[in-house]
């Protein structure tokens, strides 16, 4: 699937504020608490939920069909990965706005709302993420910077916890960042991304070579040459588990 093939299915007709893409691989527990928590909220913007499944065999297409039939399932016939999933869904999605929620989040009630109203406030930016709530309480790193061959030894040497994250020293991973206060950033690691479908048509979709992480880089790289700006959004949550396809894959 590459980006210039769907690039007129990303400006084709808005039909919604939001288009939610959820993407699905044996992780049921963790899918039906994530849509659960999609259908709280009456105040949020209109809003449409797509979920790509990756030929799941643990009943989690079933238990989409019988518990959420609103939700619109599209059942891949082997595990495409999680990009080329996530660029299935895009493409047959008609919001203003794309979100990209891993299954394993659990979204407050007023983290959509909250999210939209700044995306229609601030027009130059082009994807924003939300704070990360990890299970245990703590804010969660949801950001980083582009991972240079500096930064990257950096982080890989020790240098970057020998001095204690400053610079010039301080890697990719931002350990002396305010993850309190809203900020422009690098990039926005892909566990929740809002994105402006005017931005995606500028950019393209995901890079489906990349078959499970990474993708997240390579597209906020894209975004950020395209002027596209990238904002860590603190005045909206979402609990985060981490790892629930990733964890039992081979």
């Amino acid at each position: 699937m590459s980006n210039e093939t769907h690039i007129s299915d990303l400006v084709k007709g808005i039909s919604t504020a939001l288009s939610i893409v959820v993407i699905t691989w044996n992780g049921k527990k963790y899918v039906e608490e994530c849509l659960s928590s999609l259908e709280i909220g009456d105040d949020r913007p209109t809003s449409e939920i797509i979920v790509v499944d990756n030929a799941s065999s643990d009943g989690t297409p079933d238990m989409i069909r019988e518990q959420f039939p609103r939700v619109r399932l599209v059942s891949n016939k082997s595990n495409e990965g999680f990009a080329r999933a996530n660029n299935i869904g895009i493409t047959t999605s008609s919001g203003e706005f794309v979100c990209l929620i891993n299954s394993d989040v659990v979204v407050s009630p007023d983290c959509l709302k909250h999210m939209h109203q700044f995306m229609l406030e601030n027009p130059t930016v082009g994807v924003l993420g939300p704070q990360m709530q990890c299970p245990d309480g703590r804010i969660g790193r949801s950001y980083m910077k582009f991972p240079t061959v500096w930064r990257s030894f950096c982080f890989a040497s020790g240098l970057s916890a020998l001095f204690g994250g400053r610079a010039p020293f301080a890697g990719f991973l931002m350990p002396r960042f305010d993850n309190k206060s809203t900020a422009e950033v690098e990039v926005l690691n892909g566990w929740f991304l809002m994105v402006r479908r005017s931005a995606l048509a500028d950019v393209g979709l995901l890079d489906d070579s990349f078959f499970m992480y990474g993708e997240d880089i390579d597209w906020a790289f894209r975004f950020y040459q395209a002027k596209w700006k990238s904002v860590y959004f603190a005045g909206a949550r979402a609990l985060h588990y981490g790892g629930a396809s990733s964890a039992i894959a081979p």
